[in-house]
């Protein structure tokens, strides 16, 4: 069965069972010697993650146009917010006063 084939019924139910495993993942006590990690570990801890991925993904499919929406002007907000858009509104001033030279080049010659 593939991962995340469980998910397709009730994804929040196995999501939380999913996030109880992760939060109780406890690791050996290293100061009873050196601890060996059992080959079983790793691959469980791979299997849970992979888990969580099978759920975002079918989270992020499932969103509404509409949600996404909202996550897209969150992000541009954000990024605004931050000072990141500034040098994107330099750049399309350049162009436009580059488009404007190009055009008045056009007509004298």
């Amino acid at each position: 069965m593939p991962i995340g084939a469980e998910v397709a019924g009730d994804y929040k139910t196995y999501f939380t069972q999913t996030m109880v495993q992760l939060s109780t993942f406890e690791l050996p006590d290293e100061t009873q010697g050196s601890a060996k990690v059992t080959r079983q570990e790793p691959e469980a801890f791979r299997a849970r993650w992979q888990a969580v991925e099978a759920i975002t993904l079918a989270e992020q499919r499932s969103a509404s146009i509409a949600m996404r929406w909202q996550q897209l002007n969150a992000i541009y907000q954000l990024g605004e917010a931050l000072g990141l858009l500034a040098g994107l509104a330099a750049d399309r001033q350049e162009e436009v006063v580059r488009q404007r030279w190009c055009r008045l080049k056009s007509i004298i010659a």
